[in-house]
């Protein structure tokens, strides 16, 4: 991710360019003359410095509608995200932001579209578990199964994906090895036994009682 930002590139050659040009003449990015290696260090801060400001420009117009999310309704709200949308479409945190909002507002085919370009970039627990509760929306119950299993994968000690991976294994028919994750998330010990946790815990109790044979 980075090195898709233009000013890390740019100072990546440049570094390589140098060391290149301390070695011998057969290395490709060698600098052959001191003219142009000054040309490169007056001109790269100049592009850095652009590249920069353009950036935090972008960022800085999608900051400005996260801001607005709680003012507005969904449909301005949406057409906010859709105008920043072209200005921070390499930006994963922007992406992952979008496509969150886009599920949470039902929005599921669009959301995942989203999330899918953000996971060319990003690859968390949370992405994953977005795409599960787009593609359970849409009735898509394998693609479901598939993103709470990776997002359970990232971070094993999560309890959402794991439990909803319970009754999505159930509803395919595979209600034994739902009822062994059901089991195991019983015998997790949880970092800070919150309110949501004891509910889990005891929705997995009601569960193993109901379907156990």
């Amino acid at each position: 991710y980075p090195l898709r930002m233009p000013s890390v590139f740019a100072l990546l050659v440049c570094f390589v360019a140098y060391i290149s040009s301390k070695l011998n003449w057969k290395n490709i990015l060698q600098i052959r003359s001191s003219y142009t290696f000054w040309c490169c260090i007056l001109i790269l801060p100049i592009f850095i410095c652009f590249s920069e400001l353009e950036r935090l420009y972008d960022e800085r117009s999608w900051e400005k509608v996260y801001r607005s999310r709680s003012k507005v309704g969904w449909v301005t709200l949406n057409n906010q995200y859709k105008y920043v949308y072209d200005l921070n479409s390499k930006n994963p945190k922007f992406l992952y932001n979008y496509g969150a909002e886009l599920i949470i507002h039902g929005e599921f085919e669009k959301g995942i579209e989203v999330l899918c370009e953000a996971k060319t970039f990003l690859k968390t627990s949370d992405l994953f578990i977005h795409l599960g509760t787009a593609y359970e929306g849409l009735g898509k119950l394998n693609e479901a199964i598939q993103s709470y299993e990776m997002a359970s994968n990232i971070i094993p000690h999560k309890f959402y994906p794991r439990y909803k991976l319970v009754y999505l294994y159930h509803q395919i028919g595979d209600t034994k090895k739902a009822i062994r994750l059901a089991s195991e998330l019983l015998k997790s010990p949880a970092k800070i036994n919150s309110e949501i946790i004891v509910q889990i815990k005891s929705d997995m109790r009601a569960f193993i009682m109901k379907y156990k044979e």
